[in-house]
């Protein structure tokens, strides 16, 4: 088989062998020429079956790469198929004339198929092969054949306009399909038609056909394999693949929309391209896979945009391909922000909530502290505030051991609690009138919060029930928030619109300090 338009060394000898046997022909037709020409033929059917078989597998690759990838392929395959039936058509016709011959001749055409034109009888025969191409009303059959190989390159030709790197395979197969004139030993020219079919013996003939048969299919192969070549000739190798995010801009702000592209990236570990930028500058670091790395030292805040253009070798040249990119980026000052979850101040003896963020840092690389007391991290930018004394503190924050900001926060000891009593909403909850039989049906008093965001519980630790009874104050002492068997006793005794008075409330809270809170004054009915 050939290949981008050159014959194989095995198609070369026979085709100098078909030329010698020729010349000998012209000088003597002896037996062994005869026999030698059976040689010849059937060593091209065999080379044109292979040559067929071949083919196959390229219009076969053709059909798989059309699959997967229609609109690139499509044009390539439809001039491969194009030659493809052409081709089909012109052996089909010679073909048939080799069938006509040695039917004419009343040869065994199914027995030359399949054994080969060694059981043609009549090798000798001239008058057979002459009438069949030579004679006829009207064009004869040589030059209907020349006609159709002309058609037939010249379609070749055709197919081939737009592809300037075939010039050297059209001219080949124009050089191997000639049906020029041919120049005999003493410069008079024969026509094709004369040369190859007027006066030459039937096994001779039949040769000749076979042989322009193998041109043909040479001719196709050497065709579709270049188109086939045709459709990853402008494409670029690649040796890596990547999955890629791009996006508008490299800083978002809070509520605004975060929108990206996400597509594979391709990459030739093999090459290494060229990078510059608008400045000038060439990048000279590359990492493992031949991707640039630009870095650089940020300093004023603002807009900014990398630009420039990758080159690359376009695909079989030693041209360059240009690629232009231009990336936005924002540098912005370091924007930390702390923000109290619960209030505006910390709060000794208690666990006080904020979130730290910095623009621009991921939560993990962010490093938090406070003065004079401890932050703990509870992950996803929460932190817990743990103060000691009252005034003023400062948070830091810092990434990578760089400060990002700070922020100022009140220190205050917690407040103090208010002694209520009952249900609130009630009339005596914080003192006021109260049913002698509500008094001494509950429990004893609270320590209640009122109007603070932190959930605190205050434990009463005493307190002292004072009532005026007969003319002389009684008192009783409780060491916890429970009223006592004797304070009840003093309660059961005092009249209505008796004064019962609920003072020296002491309670303790969560920063452990022992604090006084006020007094409750209850007038019973």
């Amino acid at each position: 088989m050939s290949g981008h338009g050159q014959l194989s060394p095995r198609q070369k000898m026979i085709n100098m062998m078909y030329l010698i046997l020729t010349a000998l022909l012209a000088m003597n037709v002896s037996a062994e020429i005869l026999n030698a020409f059976v040689l010849v033929n059937d060593s091209l059917h065999k080379t044109e079956r292979g040559i067929t078989a071949k083919n196959d597998e390229v219009y076969g690759k053709f059909a798989n790469k059309y699959e997967a990838n229609k609109n690139k392929v499509g044009p390539w395959k439809e001039k491969a198929d194009k030659i493809g039936v052409l081709s089909k058509e012109l052996v089909a016709e010679i073909t048939a004339i080799q069938k006509e011959m040695l039917e004419a001749d009343d040869e065994d055409y199914e027995a030359f198929l399949n054994e080969g034109s060694g059981v043609i009888k009549n090798k000798k025969d001239k008058e057979t092969p002459t009438r069949v191409m030579m004679e006829g009303k009207g064009k004869n059959k040589a030059t209907v054949l020349k006609e159709k190989i002309d058609a037939y390159v010249k379609a070749i030709e055709t197919v081939f306009s737009d592809v300037p790197t075939a010039k050297n395979l059209v001219k080949t197969i124009k050089s191997n399909l000639s049906t020029a004139d041919i120049k005999g030993e003493g410069g008079e020219k024969k026509s094709w038609q004369m040369a190859n079919f007027d006066q030459l013996p039937l096994v001779a003939s039949i040769t000749m056909l076979t042989k322009f048969k193998t041109d043909i299919l040479n001719a196709e192969s050497d065709a579709i394999n270049t188109l086939l070549a045709q459709v990853d000739a402008k494409s670029y190798k690649f040796t890596n693949l990547n999955a890629l995010v791009m996006t508008d801009k490299g800083y978002v702000l809070s509520g605004e929309n975060f929108s990206a592209k996400i597509f594979v990236g391709a990459s030739d570990t093999t090459q290494k391209p060229t990078i510059k930028l608008d400045n000038g500058t060439i990048i000279d670091t590359f990492d493992t896979q031949n991707r640039g790395i630009f870095s650089i030292k940020t300093r004023s805040p603002g807009v900014y945009n990398l630009k420039g253009q990758i080159f690359v070798n376009k695909p079989g040249t030693m041209d360059l391909d240009s690629f232009p990119f231009n990336y936005p980026y924002q540098v912005a000052v370091p924007s930390v922000s702390v923000s109290p979850d619960k209030m505006n101040v910390f709060y000794i003896g208690v666990d006080n909530p904020v979130t730290v963020t910095a623009a621009g840092t991921p939560a993990d690389q962010i490093h938090a502290g406070v003065a004079g007391g401890s932050m703990i991290s509870k992950g996803n930018s929460h932190y817990i505030v743990r103060v000691k004394k009252p005034g003023k503190t400062r948070v830091t924050v810092s990434a990578n051991g760089r400060s990002l900001g700070s922020k100022e926060f009140r220190v205050k000891t917690l407040p103090d609690p208010i002694t209520t009593l009952g249900a609130k909403g009630t009339s005596y909850y914080k003192g006021g009138l109260c049913p002698k039989s509500t008094l001494l049906a509950l429990s004893g008093i609270n320590a209640t919060m009122e109007n603070f965001d932190f959930e605190l519980r205050y434990r009463i630790t005493q307190f002292i029930v004072t009532c005026n009874i007969g003319g002389f104050d009684e008192s009783a002492k409780s060491n916890g928030r429970k009223f006592t068997p004797q304070q009840k006793s003093i309660i059961r005794k005092a009249r209505s619109k008796s004064r019962v008075i609920i003072e020296a409330v002491k309670a303790v809270g969560p920063d452990k300090r022992t604090r006084k809170i006020n007094d409750l004054v209850l007038k019973l009915r």
